[in-house]
């Protein structure tokens, strides 16, 4: 992915949050302009614990639970096929994913049975401008589901841009091949000491978007603790909140230029 490491890099931490015992796997809205690779991005994350999807209904949540009883992430390649349902259709989805992505899901809004407690995240991809939709912003902001997610802004500097053209030109996305990305799906508990929490603190009183705050500490907890998850450690380090540090330039109001 030409000028997108660190996108990758992050991206690998929201999935890995779904091995790390007592927390919420972490959602993540992508927000970039059309053709910036959103969903060949999402497809790259894709296997046993990332499950990749083009369009979400409460059927197709409710197939996922049964069939990928490993999945800990939901991948939708394109957010606005969520929302281009019947109305009746997209407020049930919304209300099953925001039991999904919040406590746990304790019955099927489908089906009506009782599930086994799952947590999922959902990560997707969507364009600035139909952020802003009426529609969009209505049912994110129904019963607080908009603060599941992290939205995470990038875009391109004109250096990345031409550096992608030439991959083109070069004809190299032909050669390439899309490899199931493994996690090892073992939750573990991963412990944080009291300096490293507070920073963790402060950083998310200085990102906060709601009122209190306390949402995207959570988030910020949780991936701090993925990173050190990744490194098959069970202690966050300084090293893993530098990495987080880095990457909360993503959740900015301007966003990352990558």
């Amino acid at each position: 992915m030409i000028g997108l490491e660190s996108l990758v890099d992050f991206l690998s931490l929201a999935l890995w949050s779904g091995s790390v015992a007592g927390e919420r796997p972490a959602s993540v809205i992508l927000v970039a302009p059309p053709g910036a690779g959103k969903t060949s991005l999402l497809e790259k994350f894709q296997g046993e614990t990332g499950i990749f999807v083009s369009d979400l209904t409460s059927r197709e949540l409710s197939t996922i639970l049964k069939d990928h009883p490993k999945a800990t992430h939901i991948l939708l390649g394109d957010m606005l096929t969520l929302f281009g349902h019947k109305s009746s259709v997209v407020k049930l989805t919304c209300r099953m994913l925001s039991g999904l992505t919040g406590e746990s899901l304790k019955t099927d809004s489908f089906t009506g049975q009782v599930t086994n407690n799952r947590q999922l995240g959902l990560i997707t991809a969507i364009p600035p401008d139909d952020l802003r939709k009426r529609l969009v912003e209505t049912q994110l902001q129904a019963g607080g589901f908009a603060t599941r997610f992290l939205i995470l802004r990038y875009d391109y500097t004109a250096a990345t841009i031409r550096k992608i053209h030439d991959y083109i030109r070069g004809d190299r996305y032909t050669r390439e091949k899309i490899e199931p990305f493994v996690i090892d799906p073992v939750k573990l508990p991963v412990a944080i000491n009291p300096t490293i929490s507070r920073q963790i603190q402060d950083l998310a009183l200085a990102l906060k978007s709601d009122t209190l705050g306390t949402r995207i500490h959570h988030h910020l907890r949780t991936l701090v603790k993925a990173h050190a998850r990744r490194r098959r450690s069970d202690q966050v380090e300084s090293r893993d909140f530098a990495a987080l540090e880095l990457h909360s330039l993503f959740f900015t109001r301007e966003g990352r230029i990558l």
